[in-house]
């Protein structure tokens, strides 16, 4: 079946534009590789570890480390690749090809919160998780079996008492997310510029966008006076 892509075309080249007006970077489409799909893990994610693996000298580890998340993911029971979960793949991934290095087997460090998931902290498992890894990861801790949201305190109300009074629900929510310094740059960026003289084609929207400068403007109402 034949694939219309001129609407893809049309969105493309608007955020071009919204990109060039914001002198924000385009990106370029990558070639294929097969392995981003074994490993699933965000490429911002992968530009991060591998930024931190150069401060460590670890650099030449970086596909290796992909490699192992892979396997760790499915050791795991297929958590889905996103954040938390992509961040505590690569973390356990990178604790056991740097202890593999050192002579330590796979699972030998484990963080806590890989223990938590493998329990059950943060909800029912996708898949199942081999016995013996099951044992060895959680120490013999009973599975947690209740709702996850039961187990956290209520913050709100702590939020609200502490940097409180909020003019708005949006500010409260805003404070739960971020400290004091973040929501004050937050503040003081203001809203998104949404209203972009986007018009049917380049050309008009290059004309729409002269006519709304102020200068412009100002100088049509100077001809239309004179």
């Amino acid at each position: 079946m034949a694939i219309d892509l001129e609407p893809i075309r049309d969105v493309a080249e608007r955020l071009a534009y919204i990109a060039a007006r914001e002198d924000k970077p385009v990106g370029a489409p990558n070639e294929y590789d097969e392995f981003h799909f074994q490993h699933q893990c965000p490429g911002g994610m992968v530009s991060n570890l591998a930024y931190q693996l150069e401060t460590m000298g670890l650099r030449d580890r970086l596909n290796d480390i992909l490699e192992e998340a892979w396997h760790v993911r499915e050791d795991l029971g297929y958590p889905i690749v996103v954040s938390p979960f992509a961040q505590y793949i690569v973390t356990q991934a990178v604790l056991n090809v740097v202890g593999r290095d050192q002579g330590r087997r796979r699972y030998d460090t484990v963080p806590d919160e890989i223990r938590l998931y493998v329990r059950g902290g943060y909800g029912e498992i996708t898949g199942p998780i081999e016995p013996n890894l099951y044992d060895k990861i959680t120490r013999g801790a009973p599975p947690i079996t209740e709702r996850p949201g039961s187990r956290l305190p209520p913050a709100l109300d702590r939020i609200r008492a502490t940097r409180g009074p909020f003019a708005s629900d949006d500010d409260l929510l805003l404070a739960a997310f971020y400290d004091d310094t973040q929501c004050d740059a937050l503040r003081g960026a203001g809203l998104i510029d949404i209203e972009y003289p986007i018009m049917a084609t380049p050309l008009a929207t290059l004309l729409k966008e002269i006519s709304n400068r102020p200068s412009i403007k100002s100088f049509h109402f100077r001809q239309a006076g004179a």
